[in-house]
């Protein structure tokens, strides 16, 4: 793990790398920062969060709380109150522009008597006002968001317009003004994911469960060009939930909760193939720059995450340890750092968290003469 130029080794120099070694491990296993910030006010739920990164190194974090969305963000190493951006909404999803401060939000809401699935763009200052993207008589939620190289805003959700729980689309290119929405031929389920690979493909999963006597299944699908004929990841043998997508220029990964495992697997050769599985629920992924890969979950006491470097992984890290429960995982990563909020019991309410850790440092050359 820590190249060594010189193979001849004296006490001391065996010395110094262990203490180099325990210093880096350290770290690591503490390399969040000390105290955690709480985002959300007491006194009410808050949950699931999201979190960008927009240009700039400017933190945007949402969640849902006393019926509303809510909204903080960090610029300059200081965060704003929490503001109230949306008064009834629920499942807040997040995407950046390719440049500038531009933040894309969706949400779900009750509106003319059904939910229906808005869009708000900021602006670098202030949130436009809410648009009805969806705007049918079926009910509309599970709202997910990706952003092409070229600007492209591409909105997914669930909806029950024709009948059965939909995988719907619609591509706007200012996040302002939509088109009108599509389905997707054949893809039924709710909880929709999206990224764009660096070949511009737009990748897409969720879950559907076609009646209470089959299990929920992964399914996948992809834009380039067309949409792909839906398939199946999982084989229906056990309950399988929470797809969450992450991409770079390298590699674009998928994770998932299958029964009491998570599992995380990578696009390869046209197929998804599992790198590594776990016990824990409520998975998520990113991909900092530096080279990392690194992946999340609640485990029922708190939340774990391993990381992967070199073709490796590192042992499993405890973050989030709270004996009333910890959840809604959700990252993003913006150079070496990744950004990590979650949901917190502090016994009374669930609080939304921030906190980041910074891996880019933690391997380098050791050169000994």
């Amino acid at each position: 793990m820590l190249p060594v130029m010189n193979r001849t080794l004296t006490p001391l120099r065996t010395l110094l790398l262990f203490v180099i070694g325990i210093g880096l491990a350290l770290l690591l296993s503490g390399g969040a920062e000390a105290s955690p910030l709480a985002l959300s006010f007491a006194g009410a739920d808050a949950r699931h969060p999201d979190i960008v990164i927009s240009a700039g190194n400017i933190t945007h974090v949402v969640w849902e709380q006393d019926g509303g969305i809510w909204h903080r963000m960090q610029r300059n190493g200081v965060w704003t109150q929490p503001v109230q951006i949306v008064a009834e909404g629920e499942h807040p999803a997040l995407a950046v522009a390719p440049t500038g401060d531009i933040v894309y939000l969706a949400w779900s809401q009750i509106f003319g008597g059904n939910f229906e699935v808005f869009s708000s763009r900021w602006n670098g200052s202030a949130w436009s006002a809410g648009q009805n993207v969806s705007s049918n008589d079926g009910g509309s939620a599970t709202p997910t968001i990706a952003v092409a190289a070229s600007g492209d805003v591409h909105l997914l959700w669930s909806d029950t317009s024709p009948g059965v729980p939909t995988i719907y689309h619609a591509v706007s290119t200012d996040g302002l003004v939509w088109p009108t929405a599509t389905p997707l031929t054949d893809a039924h389920g709710v909880n929709p994911t999206a990224v764009f690979a660096d070949d511009g493909t737009l990748y897409v999963a969720w879950q559907y469960r076609a009646s209470f006597a089959e299990k929920n299944r992964i399914w996948t699908s992809s834009l380039q060009g067309s949409w792909q004929t839906p398939a199946p990841l999982t084989d229906g043998s056990t309950h399988a939930l929470a797809p969450r997508l992450a991409a770079n220029p390298t590699r674009t990964l998928l994770t998932w909760q299958e029964g009491d495992l998570v599992h995380l697997a990578v696009r390869h050769k046209g197929v998804w193939q599992i790198l590594r599985s776990e016990s824990g629920q409520e998975p998520a992924v990113s991909l900092p720059d530096s080279g990392f890969t690194y992946w999340a979950w609640a485990d029922g006491k708190g939340l774990q995450a391993r990381y992967w470097y070199g073709g490796s992984w590192s042992n499993a890290l405890r973050w989030a340890k709270n004996p009333y429960g910890s959840g809604d995982p959700a990252l993003a990563a913006h150079g070496s750092k990744v950004y990590e909020v979650w949901a917190e019991n502090d016994g009374q309410n669930w609080r939304v968290t921030f906190d980041v850790i910074t891996l880019g440092n933690l391997y380098m050359p050791i050169m000994l003469k």
